[in-house]
């Protein structure tokens, strides 16, 4: 019985593989075919599509130890420990209530080779949060009736080359294959 078992694991799990795969295979050929470029594969001669980040953000100012809390802060600093942690966060949480903050304190290290700790003012680098906004703010645009899902690049910027291929979807989707070269 339990042998049986195992097998049927076994053979259930490679049978998803090879159908995700064929479903893969089958979800690129689609794209392709409908004139989306499909690369997974970065060639050596292109280029990333963001700058290059440094990999430590320098606060300017450095505070290597916290400000002192009062008790209602304490007493919310220990309910949120379960949560943040000593060491799992490393950000700002604000906490806001009837339109009044009750609580901004900053976790982490800022830069840890200064031991510069993170504080209530710290400044943050967004990266690709400007994705999630972005993404936002046209699905509101098409909510509104202001954009459609298959306008096309050219209504607004008809330089780009092969705009008029390039649909807002597609551009959500992250399907266009365009790439910034210097």
């Amino acid at each position: 019985m339990k042998k049986h078992f195992w097998q049927a694991i076994l053979i259930t799990f490679f049978l998803g593989v090879i159908l995700g795969g064929a479903g893969f295979a089958y979800y690129s050929y689609r794209m392709a075919q409908e004139g989306y470029p499909v690369s997974y594969f970065r060639s050596a001669k292109q280029e990333s599509a963001h700058k290059s980040v440094t990999k430590t953000f320098i606060p300017r100012k450095v505070v290597v130890k916290q400000p002192r809390l009062n008790h209602r802060t304490k007493k919310l600093k220990q309910l949120l420990k379960p949560i943040v942690g000593e060491k799992r966060f490393v950000g700002t949480v604000l906490i806001i209530k009837n339109g009044h903050q009750i609580y901004n304190q900053g976790y982490g290290y800022a830069n840890i080779s200064k031991k510069a700790l993170n504080t209530a003012n710290s400044e943050y680098q967004i990266l690709s949060m400007q994705k999630s906004m972005t993404a936002m703010l046209i699905m509101q645009q098409i909510q509104a009736g202001n954009l459609q899902f298959a306008d096309h690049l050219d209504k607004f910027y008809p330089e780009i080359p092969g705009a008029s291929q390039i649909t807002i979807r597609s551009m959500l989707d992250m399907q266009t294959g365009l790439r910034i070269h210097s």
